[in-house]
């Protein structure tokens, strides 16, 4: 409208690299020929294949045995297994067993967040803000009375 910004004519163009290819979809080309090898590997170390069909036709035996197996298999998968342990909830740590008011400490964490150490009947006993208390009790060392 008045001359500011981006026209049409110098937005950035895609770069072209010399197989015509943008580099995002030189990314995916790449990406399915690892994850084809990936598959193929998988069914050669599987024995199986997805260009010829298997067709298995078990004997009695040979079921028996199958199933033998798989029984044995399982009752080491339950003496095997990992158990879950069930961690107990537990509460925040007390960072301070302290009351407000109390001890030498300026500050108590309570609740994760550092607090002054002063009690609203303290502030209401001076008749200070807690902001003048803090200050008076950081120059002078002691807390005010």
């Amino acid at each position: 409208m008045f001359g500011f910004g981006r026209k049409k004519e110098e937005k950035p163009r895609k770069k072209k690299t010399n197989s015509g290819m943008t580099d995002h979809e030189k990314r995916q080309a790449a990406l399915k020929k690892y994850d084809a090898r990936r598959k193929a590997e998988r069914e050669k170390k599987a024995g199986t294949t997805t260009t010829k069909p298997v067709t298995v036709t078990k004997s009695a035996a040979s079921k028996k045995r199958a199933s033998d197996t798989r029984a044995r298999l399982e009752s080491n998968l339950k003496t095997t297994s990992r158990k879950t342990v069930v961690k107990p909830k537990t509460t925040p740590k007390k960072t301070s067993s302290a009351r407000y008011g109390v001890g030498s400490s300026k500050t108590i964490m309570k609740n994760g967040k550092k607090m002054a150490n002063v009690s609203a009947s303290q502030l209401k006993k001076t008749g200070m803000s807690l902001r003048a208390y803090m200050n008076k009790w950081n120059k002078s060392g002691n807390r005010p009375a």
